[in-house]
């Protein structure tokens, strides 16, 4: 799993930092440092983040120069490894719902077009 740059992930949702730091339950000025590399998300919150159906994540990797390493306190690399996981099925998920919501979105524009 690679990195998300955040801010690039906020600009693309049209989200402040105020409304995502909301949603995770944090203060804004920790979220602020969060996106700034100066403290990390938590496991909890990174799954929160990823298990939002309605956000997109797409184009939001880090470059490897600027990749953060997401080395979350008091986690072994078996649990980082099942995290990982995780989160890659519920990007995959996110994508699927994405597509699906899509066809219907197509058909309701051809059932209101026939009309």
């Amino acid at each position: 799993m690679k990195n998300i740059d955040l801010k690039k992930f906020r600009a693309q949702n049209k989200l402040t930092q105020e409304a995502v730091a909301k949603y995770l339950g944090i203060r804004q000025s920790n979220y602020s440092k969060i996106e700034r590399g100066e403290r990390q998300l938590s496991k909890e919150n990174l799954k929160k983040l990823f298990s939002n159906k309605e956000w997109n994540f797409d184009n939001c990797e880090l470059p490897e120069s600027k990749e953060r390493k997401y080395t979350p306190q008091h986690t072994g690399s078996s649990e980082l490894r099942a995290l990982r996981k995780e989160v890659e099925f519920l990007r995959e998920q996110n994508k699927e719902l994405k597509a699906e919501k899509q066809q219907y979105w197509d058909m309701i524009q051809r059932l209101t077009s026939t009309k």
